[in-house]
């Protein structure tokens, strides 16, 4: 995960969200990609994300669930569901 980091954000970006993935959120971000995106999974994970490291890691694993999960490879009708992991998100805090 942390070439596909690498490979998609420029250096700075890359830098920053490398400090807020590390074996804890990719745990997380595997268990809410292996439970097909459910909504309890993502809210709960979401959480103990947000618990760990506030927003800054929310938004982090956000990103990094975004645009360097498979999901981000698949066709647009497919890599549109990583997008509702910010709505699901949304108000966590």
């Amino acid at each position: 995960m942390c070439a596909r980091i690498d490979e998609r954000f420029e250096f700075t970006q890359a830098m920053a969200l490398s400090a807020e993935y590390g074996q804890f959120n990719h745990n997380a971000l595997k268990k809410i990609y292996e439970t097909f995106m459910d909504e309890v999974v993502c809210k709960k994970v979401g959480a103990d994300i947000c618990a760990r490291g506030g927003l800054q890691a929310l938004t982090a694993n956000c990103d990094i669930f975004t645009h360097c999960t498979p999901l981000a490879d698949a066709p647009p009708v497919v890599a549109h569901q990583a997008t509702v992991l910010e709505y699901y998100w949304d108000g966590i805090m």
